[in-house]
């Protein structure tokens, strides 16, 4: 039976950084008939049009994201919330392979929410690519694996990170998953990340890295399972 792991998200150690401003003017007419009267009703987010369109996208990134060669960008998930923020994650073609990148958009009026940024530049992890600032879009750009609400992610971005922290997870009587290779299955920024782990080429666990708004509804699920069944969290 594969084992099911689940990490609890641990509060953060946030890295923001704030790069040169980019003008970026979006024109509507490109996007879809739904998409452009989205656009027009809901004019407190400057950055919205930006993310529904994948062109758009792709040369905002291409102008912040020094040393590669984007050559697409592909929108994979959408979280809006009209008038007050869209988060959307983007599949991006380089020069390097295949990466995954996340942006959101807030309102004209979110200040904060960009000084908090700024501020969490001072922490920032060497170990991971650094966010992006723009803010005469009211937008903030992060690289994989940089995500506010799931920050184990930038700790489990390495292979020490991972064996680290499978280490804290599986039985001091049984280390085979330490050394496993994971493959993302799924990611929702700033909910969750789930991995397959396997070993010798096989399937052997699924793991999740939660958000603290999600890990207690997912600890719940878990529990719900009863006991004996291969199901470890971390707190």
């Amino acid at each position: 039976m594969k084992k099911y792991l689940s990490c609890i998200r641990v509060y953060s150690r946030y890295s923001r950084a704030i790069f040169p401003e980019q003008s970026a003017k979006v024109d509507i007419s490109m996007l879809s008939v739904s998409d452009a009267k989205i656009v027009e009703r809901d004019r407190e987010l400057p950055g919205l049009a930006t993310l529904l369109d994948d062109e758009s996208a792709r040369r905002l990134f291409q102008h912040h994201l020094d040393g590669f060669s984007l050559r697409s960008a592909r929108c994979t998930y959408l979280r809006y919330k009209p008038g007050v923020s869209c988060l959307a994650a983007f599949t991006i073609e380089t020069d390097a392979g295949i990466q995954t990148i996340h942006a959101t958009a807030y309102r004209t009026d979110a200040a904060d929410k960009l000084a908090k940024a700024k501020k969490r530049a001072l922490a920032h992890d060497v170990r991971c690519p650094v966010p992006i600032v723009v803010p005469e879009l009211a937008i903030v750009v992060s690289p994989f694996p940089c995500d506010s609400e799931l920050s184990t992610l930038e700790r489990v971005y390495g292979r020490d990170g991972q064996r680290q922290l499978l280490s804290r997870l599986t039985p001091d009587d049984d280390s085979t998953l330490v050394s496993a290779q994971w493959t993302q299955l799924r990611y929702k920024p700033g909910r969750r990340y789930v991995a397959r782990l396997d070993v010798d080429n096989q399937p052997q666990a699924v793991l999740k890295l939660h958000s603290a708004a999600e890990y207690a509804q997912a600890r719940r699920a878990t529990k719900s399972l009863g006991t004996g069944v291969g199901v470890n969290t971390a707190n």
